[in-house]
């Protein structure tokens, strides 16, 4: 998420452009090497077409990423103290970060981290926090929401599976959904340097399984013998039940230690260190448990993989998960629609490792329920759908320890496989009958092996154990049970190797008649192919010799056309010739005419001009005697 966000979704986000180290619980694990961030960005944006296939709403997927980024915000909150050693968050920015990406008040929020609020008889106390508790609560925080997600987004691709059905529902009301297919992952073992509660509860998982396994393996394969009445020699194998009662506790075996936990959980003063001093008291018989004499807080479990330390600084605050009300209450405010939603359905039924149904409640009687409880009883309700399917086990092994391609170590494939049972299943598949058919299979696909029923036609009615006779298996190499026939390691491949080497023998006779066949087909194919070619190669020299006559006769009419086009071109040519000298004749007339008509009218225009020049000549002279004798007259007046 840290590499693939987009510059927007950051800044909703609050993540920043800092690598995926400013996060106390990305960077957990000390020192790493630099993350490829372009392979990350791939796997988110992978990631967001898995959430939208199985319906998630792309608008959904914006609060996920926003949650997501609270719990990591959530990891940087610090905490300082007080005089009084009372817990304060610290004024850094980490705390308003998770205040806004879960939409909460953030005063409401630091409280919540640094006080607890309890009824002590009819009144409400208020006490704050050490640090080191604040710390535990905000961690508990972090876990309670990311398991919350993790329960809805489970419940999520169970609806998308079921085709939108209520699943829980319908697993609620005992109504069946149809057949199911699932896959659980048996082998996720976990030896780390240092291995708490989380470690416990995923190696007692694999245990469990690992039961499971052992259980169809050795003890149902006995059962099976005995149902059909066949005599087997017991196989020893490796038993894991004493190290799944000291975990998970029996009767006769004491409480073990999940129910030890549960029990220093109750307890006022309860410890870490008082919680070892009982298991090294109570489970100091049992063959599984190692008491570590030289450290104060670990003990030692041997698992069908090896030997496991556990160090049990914090198990009883893990089991006890301690999310106050007051901070669940405050989710279930959120502003966030998604998140308030998110913690009334899944807040009360998500812990560590494991989801319970919805609506469990933790404290619903005196009895205290914790992390452990829920996940134990998660874990014994998968063993029981388990056990009620049918089950096939395939095994992946690693190659080597360094996850290099292409490199194979034997010693880490062997310890592998002598870890999972795998060559003690071999062993038991060896030493017993590793092959059993239904009597009829046998006779059906075998039959023919018996030559001499099978000459005389009496083959389908022998019997099984005629046949094996016959075929000369001894007897100690097969058991005929009630309903099935038994044969050990390497008898039926024997058995399928002879039936195909006379299946074969036959197959040459066969083949040959068959090849016979197929060769006279084919010459017969290839005679009837070249009567075809010779015919349509005389139907095509037939058609060009058609063809042929044909142009010929095109081309002579071309010809005779062409010639008539000439020389009705050449009569057009002259016809327009005669009219064009026509007209250029009736031109010249008609222009001599226009000239001429325009020169007299030229002439006119001239004389008419003349006149009317003398004519105002004429009227100027008369203008002006006539001003002279104006003039002459007024001067005689005066």
């Amino acid at each position: 998420m840290c590499a693939g966000l987009g510059a927007t979704e950051r800044a909703a986000c609050r993540v920043g452009s800092a690598p995926s180290s400013q996060f106390a619980y990305l960077a957990a694990d000390g020192a790493r090497s630099p993350r490829d961030d372009e392979s990350d960005a791939r796997k988110l944006e992978g990631t967001r077409r898995a959430l939208v296939a199985v319906g998630v709403e792309p608008a959904a997927l914006t609060h996920l990423m926003q949650l997501l980024a609270g719990i990591l915000h959530l990891g940087n909150v610090r905490f300082g103290s007080n005089a009084e050693d009372d817990a304060k968050c610290d004024a850094d920015n980490a705390l308003a970060n998770v205040a806004a990406l879960l939409q909460v008040d953030g005063e409401a929020l630091a409280t919540g981290l640094c006080c607890r609020r309890f009824k002590a008889g009819q009144e409400w106390v208020t006490t704050r926090n050490s640090v080191a508790v604040a710390s535990d609560v905000r961690h508990a925080l972090g876990r309670s929401l990311y398991a919350s997600l993790f329960a809805a987004i489970c419940a999520q691709i169970n609806a998308s599976l079921a085709g939108g059905a209520d699943v829980a529902a319908a697993t609620s009301a005992g109504g069946g959904m149809g057949p199911t297919l699932g896959y659980v992952d048996i082998f996720g073992f976990e030896i780390f340097p240092r291995n708490g509660l989380e470690q416990l509860c995923i190696n007692f998982a694999n245990e469990k399984l690992q039961r499971l396994f052992l259980g169809v393996l050795f003890d149902e394969t006995a059962a099976r013998y005995e149902r059909e009445g066949v005599q087997v020699e017991p196989v020893p194998y490796d038993d894991n039940t004493a190290v799944v009662a000291l975990i998970g506790g029996s009767s006769e075996a004491g409480p073990g230690l999940f129910g030890l936990l549960a029990e220093e959980c109750v307890f006022p003063k309860g410890s870490d260190a008082s919680y070892l001093q009982k298991l090294q008291s109570s489970c100091r018989k049992s063959p599984s448990f190692v008491p570590i004499k030289t450290s104060v807080d670990s003990f030692g479990v041997l698992h069908y993989a090896g030997e496991v330390t556990y160090c049990v600084e914090g198990f009883l605050s893990k089991n006890k998960d301690p999310v106050n009300h007051d901070l669940q209450a405050l989710m279930a405010q959120s502003q966030s629609a998604f998140i308030s939603k998110l913690t009334k359905e899944h807040g009360a039924s998500a812990s560590v490792g494991a989801v319970a149904k919805p609506g469990a409640k933790r404290f619903g009687s005196g009895k205290f329920v914790g992390v452990v409880d829920h996940f134990h009883t998660s874990l014994r309700a998968m063993i029981t759908a388990l056990e009620a399917g049918d089950l096939h086990f395939i095994r992946c092994l690693k190659p080597n320890d360094e996850k290099r391609a292409d490199k194979l170590e034997t010693h880490v494939l062997e310890r592998q496989l002598v870890a999972s049972g795998l060559v003690q299943a071999v062993q038991a598949s060896r030493a017993g009958f590793s092959d059993h058919l239904p009597p009829a299979h046998l006779v059906t696909q075998f039959s023919m092996l018996a030559a001499e029923q099978a000459e005389s036609g009496e083959a389908h009615g022998i019997s099984a154990e005629e046949l094996l006779r016959t075929c000369g298996v001894e007897e100690d190499g097969y058991a005929i049970g009630h309903t099935k026939v038994f044969l050990r390691q390497g008898i039926l491949q024997e058995l399928q190797r002879q039936r195909l080497e006379w299946i074969g023998l036959r197959a040459v006779h066969v083949q040959a008649l068959m090849r016979g066949t197929m060769a006279r087909r084919e010459a017969a194919r290839r005679r009837e192919e070249r009567e075809r070619a010779a015919e349509l190669a005389r139907r095509r020299e037939e058609e060009a010799r058609r063809r042929a006559e044909e142009e010929a006769r095109l081309l002579r009419e071309a010809e005779e056309r062409r010639l008539r086009e000439e020389e009705e071109a050449r009569r057009r040519e002259e016809e327009a010739k005669r009219r064009m000298e026509a007209v250029q004749k009736a031109r010249a007339l008609s222009f001599q005419r226009r000239a001429k008509k325009k020169a007299i009218e030229e002439e006119e225009r001239r004389a008419a001009d003349e006149a009317a020049l003398r004519e105002a000549r004429r009227k100027a002279a008369d203008l002006k005697r006539a001003e002279q004798v104006r003039v002459r007259v007024g001067v005689r007046v005066s």
